[in-house]
């Protein structure tokens, strides 16, 4: 989808989910590498707002589902 398209994903099933992402350009991909790097847990504020300046990425609000 377009990169001015919002979008969010959620599982609705009882299982865990799997999902394939697919990022054009590549280096958005890095946000999620990083996060998944990152100690369990919230993310802060400073650490969301470093990545998704680095990754290009705008979080337009909480997630809808």
């Amino acid at each position: 989808m377009p990169r001015t398209v919002p979008h969010a994903w959620k599982n609705t099933g009882s299982d865990t989910a799997r999902v394939v992402f697919l990022y054009t350009p590549a280096v958005a991909g890095g946000y999620i590498e990083e996060m998944s790097e990152l100690p369990p847990g919230p993310m802060s504020p400073e650490e969301q707002r470093r990545l998704c300046q680095q990754y290009r990425w705008e979080i337009l609000g909480s997630n809808p589902l």
